[in-house]
């Protein structure tokens, strides 16, 4: 028996078993039926040789890739991916991890499952004689691949931190073929979930958030562990409205090798397979921060495929254009976090706490000006202060009038007198 987990195009998810025998196609009769435009009506064949399972890929013009390889013929293990166009099936020689409620799983009882993947399941539990809740998160090694020693060991070590913004690690079990841990159950929601319900996170709860999200990875970071797989969803608001960040190490799985998670929140060097230290979390954390700002993802598009190559090539839109009023200076800070290149970004996790906390001011406002007032400049402000009123101009005008009237009447008198005394002498001599 093995099953098949389906990704196909514009489809939900889906789970197919088969016994010994599977053909692969666009073909109503196939055993797995295809919507992807570049499948073939009949592209692929599983079937079991002896005790192992095998795929054969049937002649077609777009070929099949098992774990990213072209193949014509090969052999199947647990967790292998087949890909025929965008279409995913990821092969399990066995029916992958179930656990259920009520179930008992290292001396921890089973409430319910709360998520899963095609590698791990998380469950709400508790343990005998402790009424407190926790986390249990349970991997099936055959289906994660090599890089379980290597997350089994992050784990271990950050079950020695102790940090309010760090969900704590109570145990570590990495043995057998479904290792886990148990750590803190946070009550709460995920930052994914308020973001969809608020839309847009006000500027300063949405620092607040990116502040206290760094200062555990500041913690983590001083301990050599690299979260690798920060997104909204790892990390929890609490009740009281406590930030914690869950799920580190998610990137162990890949190590060496091109992205292969959601693309909304991933590092170009993550992207590229190169290696990855703290600013790699510090380009997440401000595509994260950006999201929160924005409403949206810094990235979207018609697929993964072309979401990654916004992460390579192209620049976020300005925030600051994007919602206008934001604080510039914190505009800014997210531009330097989520910049391609590691080196133009922050280069420590304190650095960028500082900066967060010192230089993100509010915006100053914008002063309204009433419809009903107009302003008038200065110079004509000046002007109209020294102006005299319509009054005060009536009876100024008035006197000077006065004033031109008497000087008139004066002139002649005066000349009236002096023709008389220029006249006598010669009157005197005529008599």
């Amino acid at each position: 028996m093995a099953l098949l987990e389906i990704n196909d195009q514009d489809s939900p998810a889906s789970r197919v078993e088969i016994a010994d025998h599977a053909v692969i196609g666009r073909l109503r009769e196939c055993t797995v039926q295809l919507r992807e435009p570049h499948a073939s009506r009949r592209h692929a064949e599983l079937f079991k040789r002896g005790d192992d399972w095998y795929i054969m890929d049937l002649d077609t013009r777009n070929g099949t890739l098992v774990n990213g390889k072209a193949i014509t013929e090969s052999r199947l293990a647990s967790g292998d991916v087949i890909t025929i166009g965008k279409a995913t099936i990821i092969f399990h020689e066995k029916p992958p991890l179930e656990v259920h409620a009520g179930e008992v799983v290292g001396g921890y009882d089973i409430i319910d499952e709360i998520s899963r993947s095609s590698y791990s399941r998380v469950c709400r539990v508790t343990k005998p004689g402790n009424s407190r809740q926790m986390i249990m998160k349970i991997f099936d090694r055959a289906a994660f691949g090599a890089g379980i020693e290597s997350l089994m060991a992050t784990v271990r070590t950050l079950a020695l931190v102790n940090h309010p913004a760090i969900a704590t690690i109570y145990e570590v079990n990495p043995q057998g073929d479904h290792p886990y841990y148990v750590g803190e159950y946070v009550q709460g929601r995920t930052l994914a979930e308020m973001i969809a319900t608020e839309v847009r996170i006000p500027p300063d709860r949405a620092k607040s958030i990116a502040i206290h999200a760094a200062d555990g990875l500041l913690v983590a970071h001083s301990r050599g562990i690299i979260h690798g797989n920060l997104k909204p969803r790892n990390i929890m608001v609490g009740l009281a409205g406590e930030i914690k960040l869950v799920d580190f190490g998610g990137m162990c799985r890949v190590p060496g090798q091109a992205f292969t998670g959601i693309p909304y929140y991933v590092a170009p060097e993550q992207i590229l397979g190169n290696p990855i230290d703290l600013r790699t979390d510090v380009y997440s954390l401000g595509a994260i921060l950006y999201c929160m700002l924005s409403g949206s993802p810094m990235f979207t598009g018609r697929s993964d495929e072309e979401i990654v190559q916004k992460h390579l090539t192209e620049p976020p839109h300005d925030l600051t254009l994007l919602v206008p009023g934001l604080p510039v200076e914190l505009c800014r800070i997210v531009e330097r976090m989520v910049a391609k290149e590691p080196a133009a970004r922050f280069q420590s996790t304190q650095e960028l706490i500082n900066v967060l906390r010192v230089r993100t001011q509010a915006a100053p406002p914008i002063p309204v000006i009433p419809v009903c007032e107009a302003p008038r400049p200065p110079a004509r402000e000046a002007a109209a202060e020294r102006s005299i009123s319509p009054v005060a101009a009536f009876f100024a005008g008035i006197i000077v009038i006065l004033l031109l009237l008497t000087t008139f009447i004066g002139a002649r008198e005066l000349g009236h007198m002096v023709r008389e005394r220029l006249n006598a002498p010669q009157d005197a001599a005529e008599e």
